[in-house]
């Protein structure tokens, strides 16, 4: 797969989509002025880990996960499956949808990046229970690496 760049305003985000799991976040500060969306992977893969839009421990995360929640009193880490990839183009900017699944740990995912014209990112998570048993929430966390 190509990477999925959102641009505007001199400011550039990258995912990463070749999976597993949910996209990472391979660049995300200054514009990259024109680019060859395949070439582009390899190099940005080039400057080290990228964490997902959604850290988990199941990820190889060891930092604060993204979603904190419990089952009957059980906790495991979720390994998301992307259903689907939706992007949208304006003239500056754009919106990236992705949908992902877990039908072990019963959850569903929507996250949409929104880039304006600006350059100013907005993140959402949306997080659905797709179990018969009850899901509480600990945390669901919106977090982009702050560029160097």
């Amino acid at each position: 797969m190509s990477p999925v760049i959102l641009s505007a305003a001199g400011v550039a985000l990258v995912l990463d989509d070749s999976g597993p799991g949910l996209p990472r976040v391979r660049h995300f500060g200054a514009g990259l002025g024109r680019v060859d969306g395949p070439g582009l992977l390899p190099a940005v893969a080039s400057l080290g880990s990228a964490p997902p839009l959604l850290p988990a421990q199941g990820d190889g995360w060891y930092g604060r996960p993204g979603l904190s929640g419990v089952r009957d009193g059980e906790h495991w880490p979720v390994r998301w499956t992307v259903e689907s990839l939706e992007t949208e183009s304006g003239a500056g900017g754009g919106t990236v949808t992705v949908t992902a699944a877990d039908g072990r740990a019963g959850l569903r995912l929507v996250s949409e990046l929104v880039m304006d014209a600006g350059g100013l990112v907005s993140m959402r998570h949306t997080l659905t229970n797709t179990a018969a048993s009850p899901y509480r929430v600990g945390g669901l966390v919106c977090a982009l690496p702050v560029p160097g």
